[in-house]
């Protein structure tokens, strides 16, 4: 019988977590390529890390909502501050605000 060790396990997890991220960074190289030029794909890959490993907590869960908020920050050309005062932090930490909507909200005060 095969036995897998948590060990083994969390390795297959990081794994797919990696190709996950390194998907979006194909992805916004493709539709947005002037927010990626200057960076080599380890620096965007960097980028996303932090963020998109918080962003369950901030109630952005599906595979889809999690690419969306990627490419926001690749195209902002940087990682939100959740602890911070500004418009983007505020809609981060909207607990009535989830997925879809608050990839809306984040997108309107972006543009602003």
């Amino acid at each position: 019988m095969l036995t897998i060790r948590r060990e083994q396990m969390r390795v297959f997890q990081d794994h797919l977590w990696e190709s996950f991220l390194a998907d979006i960074v194909v992805r916004a190289r493709a539709e947005l390529p002037e927010s990626c030029i200057d960076r080599s794909d380890e620096e965007l890959l960097a980028l996303l890390r932090a963020p998109l490993r918080q962003a369950a907590a901030q109630g952005i869960i599906l595979t889809a909502d999690v690419t969306r908020y990627g490419l926001w920050i690749l195209r902002r050309g940087q990682a939100p501050n959740p602890g911070g005062d500004d418009p983007v932090s505020r809609v981060l930490n909207d607990p009535h605000l989830m997925g879809t909507a608050k990839l809306d909200a984040l997108e309107r005060v972006g543009a602003a």
